[in-house]
């Protein structure tokens, strides 16, 4: 006869469940690269309310 096997669902397996909700840090705090000698780095919005912001990136990468 076949020996019964604990299994345990996939719903409980996910790491979702296990992982904290990721806190909102201002720009300032994030982890950058230092920027090459000479460059500096900025922030460009993208996308906003889930809509892409075409119009920000184009008038800040001329």
């Amino acid at each position: 006869m076949k020996q019964e096997e604990n299994k345990t669902s996939r719903a409980s397996q996910t790491r979702e469940k296990t992982q904290r909700k990721k806190v909102w840090t201002p720009p300032s705090y994030l982890d950058t690269p230092n920027a090459p000698a000479g460059f500096r780095h900025r922030w460009v919005r993208v996308e906003i309310l889930g809509y892409v912001d075409t119009k920000n990136i184009q008038g800040r990468l001329r």
